[in-house]
């Protein structure tokens, strides 16, 4: 069973600080339960049994039919504030909270918050002033005439209530003011000069019992309340301001790109004047770092836009609300995106709000302008890369076209080749082949070879030829293609008088021919004697 609890509201944009702002809850305070309400479309974005929260859906509240509205007539900020009633009393019909408070998101919790519950044993509701000293005149203009004459004696960013009778009649009275009349008047200097949920604060005193004022000086710090509140640290962790211990921090105004600065509401404030606010404010955007805030500022709001996709402006949303109260506003507006842009739309007394649709407009021109420059320059740069691409392409089919050429070339080639290897004079010149590479080898590693053994070598070969039955003739052939080596072996085989060709002067054979050389012709037989006689002069000269 929850006994108290904290609760808050938000647009999916703020999502990191209401991460943050369960963090630094649960780190000061274990067991505290934060609620947070999404004024927002969730698609898909936001995975409620992911988040340190518990997440609330719009559709959850009651009333469905004037939060639609709602969510057509105000902005995001508006309607943040003006769905606070709803929030509570969905607090107090869905929960056992017997306390709660609520915390704007850009919270940051320093300290235990067990003080302020107990001051709702007493209190059914629980109001935090913007300040609760005069100020010195330097600051009036600030101080009393912007933040309590403009903008209301509390804050309401934070506010206690407790579950009672009083607290149920302060819900219906506030949500059916906030349903109506909960506009940012002050932002477009309208005459109406409403500020949201705030300056109906000022009449709670007024209308209810048991209202009663947060005054411990450590909660809900900013900048409307700096100046009376000093910061000091005194050890690790522990932050005084005022004298008191710090609680809470409300980081309004404040700006994630410069964290040392108070406020850009207030230029009252040096960071160098501030060391230790400086420091908070980098610890607190350490720490939105840390949930994603640099992903998650770029989420889209939901009801920015009809469901055709056009955009939803200012105007088109102050004109619903003008029906609405004539009478005569038309039904489901977020699909009525031709009966708004067609319609014209009057400025009347807020000039300033005219003012607004222009520098809109102006600034959409240039976000045009620029996407139209970013597409030039990628067409350029897509040009050049299709250039490119083109030149890679022709030079792979070239490259391509070559490569297919000399294979062909040498598969031609390799054809020649065996072609070669396989013709009948390849195989006849075989022997004269190696013959010519055994005569190589002789000359590089015998240079003093006598020349009577060449000549020996020759015999044999001419021998060999003589012996082998065509191979005369053949050798005949050959010689005669090549008269050069014909001439060469003549002169090389004079000596041993070898007939390489027909010719009447023969050398005498033995009468006596041995038996193993009948079968031998008479040429063949002189040759035989003649290597024979040339042996064993070799022998004996040996």
């Amino acid at each position: 069973m929850t006994s108290h609890l904290v609760c808050t509201i938000i647009t999916k944009n703020y999502l990191a600080y209401a991460r943050a702002l369960a963090i630094s809850l649960a780190e000061h305070n274990p067991g505290l339960e934060l609620y947070v309400l999404l004024a927002d479309r969730n698609d898909g974005e936001i995975d409620p049994e992911q988040e340190p929260f518990h997440l609330i859906p719009l559709e959850s509240l009651a009333n469905q039919a004037a939060v639609q509205r709602m969510c057509f007539y105000y902005t995001p900020f508006e309607l943040c504030c003006a769905l606070r009633g709803l929030l509570h009393r969905y607090i107090l019909d869905h929960t056992t909270a017997e306390r709660w408070i609520f915390l704007d998101s850009d919270i940051y919790v320093c300290g235990s918050l067990e003080p302020v519950f107990e001051q709702l044993r007493s209190a059914a509701i629980l109001l935090t002033p913007h300040n609760q000293t005069p100020p010195e005149i330097e600051r009036a203009n600030i101080c009393e005439v912007h933040h309590l004459l403009q903008s209301g004696l509390y804050n309401a960013g934070f506010l206690g209530l407790r579950r009672c009778e009083i607290t149920s009649r302060f819900l219906n009275w506030w949500h059916t003011r906030l349903s109506d009349f909960c506009f940012n008047d002050l932002e477009y200097q309208d005459s109406r000069g409403l500020f949201v949920d705030q300056l109906w604060l000022n009449l709670v005193p007024l209308y209810f019992p048991k209202v009663e004022f947060l005054q411990d000086l450590g909660c809900n710090l900013g900048h409307w309340n700096l100046w009376e509140r000093p910061l000091s640290q005194t050890g690790p962790g522990l932050i005084l301001a005022g004298g008191s211990i710090l609680r809470f921090v409300h980081f309004s105004g404040w700006s994630f790109e410069n964290p040392t600065k108070v406020s850009r509401y207030d230029d009252f404030y040096e960071s160098t004047d501030q060391p230790v606010w400086a420091e908070l404010g980098v610890n607190y955007q350490a720490l939105l770092r840390e949930q994603g805030y640099a992903e998650l500022k770029h989420l889209s709001y939901g009801f920015a836009r009809f469901v055709t996709g056009e955009p939803i402006t200012l105007a088109m949303r102050r004109a619903y609300y003008d029906d609405l109260q004539a009478g005569r506003a038309i039904a489901q507006p977020f699909s009525q995106a031709q009966f708004f842009l067609s319609r014209t739309y009057e400025p009347g007394n807020n000039v300033r709000l005219l003012w607004r649709e222009v520098a809109q407009l102006q600034q959409q021109v240039r976000e045009l302008k620029t996407v139209e420059v970013q597409c030039q320059e990628l067409q350029t740069q897509s040009q050049e890369l299709q250039t490119q691409y083109q030149e890679l392409a022709d030079w792979a089919m070239a490259l391509e076209a070559q490569c297919h050429r000399s294979e062909q070339a040498l598969e031609r080639s390799q054809q020649k080749y065996d072609q070669l290897m396989d013709s009948y004079s390849m195989r006849i010149t075989a022997p004269l082949r190696s013959w010519k590479r055994q005569v190589r080898k002789l000359r590089e590693g015998l240079p003093r070879l006598s020349k009577r053994l060449l000549k020996l070598g020759f015999i044999r070969i001419v021998l060999l030829l003589k012996l082998i039955p065509g191979m005369k003739r053949l050798l005949k052939d050959i010689l005669r293609r090549f008269p050069k080596l014909e001439s060469k072996l003549r002169s090389r085989l004079f000596s041993a008088s070898l007939p390489l060709a027909h010719s009447s002067s023969m050398i005498p054979v033995d009468p006596v021919i041995p038996p193993e050389l009948l079968h031998l012709t008479a040429t063949a037989r002189s040759v035989y004697a003649e290597l024979k006689s040339a042996i064993e002069k070799h022998q004996k000269d040996e």
